[in-house]
């Protein structure tokens, strides 16, 4: 649940399809059992267990969350899990955030899960919901690490037998039906596609241990 205030209500129509909202002047009449959010700006000093504050003038998004939360970030995945604030499916939807609405997003493991189709219109709108000078953390399978792996005959973790586990590392889990990967990256072509989403790139990197590509970029003015 989210709780906005009266002067925030023009989100209520953006919002109303995707999240349960609730417009108080005090949040505290509208709390309800379960994760609630209260968008502010003034957190206060002693806050109520279980309430998250996220802060207006300096907004997180852990887009395609799952079950994790990352601080005060607003939490947007495909299921309607406990801690997820916006049920989106980005296969079809534009954000429903306002231009610059973002200091800060994160897209952990989630960008390789929608088709090579959409990936240029996704990043095109993760870059317009981002605030100018507004930091965007990107990982994502690198499928020239998965190449060396399989080629060498060996993988970091063991995810069944050999045919499993490659199929792990190349198409994802699989366990429910939108775990599954649909796009390919190298660090390259991460770079390019970042770059030309409207970002600049301050770390490129792959992470110690697992074959994955890690972005770090700002968003251009």
């Amino acid at each position: 649940m989210i709780i906005i205030k009266p002067k925030y209500a023009k989100l209520l129509d953006m919002w109303s399809r995707y999240a349960k909202v609730a417009v108080c002047e005090d949040y505290l009449k509208c709390i309800e059992p379960g994760r609630v959010v209260v968008l502010t700006d003034e957190v206060p000093l002693k806050k109520p267990p279980d309430v998250v504050f996220a802060d207006v003038n300096n907004l997180c998004l852990n887009l395609g969350s799952g079950a994790t939360n990352i601080g005060n970030c607003l939490n947007l995945d495909v299921r309607p899990l406990p801690n997820v604030d916006f049920v989106v499916n980005l296969e079809e939807a534009k954000l429903p955030f306002p231009d610059g609405f973002f200091k800060e997003i994160h897209a952990i493991d989630v960008i390789e899960h929608v088709s090579y189709r959409r990936v240029k219109q996704l990043l095109a709108e993760i870059a317009r919901v981002t605030a100018c000078g507004g930091i965007l953390h990107v990982r994502v399978p690198d499928m020239e690490l998965i190449a060396k792996y399989l080629l060498e005959g060996r993988f970091p973790g063991a995810h069944g037998d050999w045919f499993e586990t490659m199929s792990w590392y190349i198409y994802g889990e699989q366990d429910y039906p939108e775990n599954t990967h649909k796009s390919a990256f190298t660090k390259e072509t991460l770079k390019q596609l970042l770059e030309g989403a409207g970002f600049s790139i301050l770390k490129l990197f792959n992470e110690t241990g697992h074959p994955n590509a890690v972005a770090i970029a700002s968003k251009l003015c």
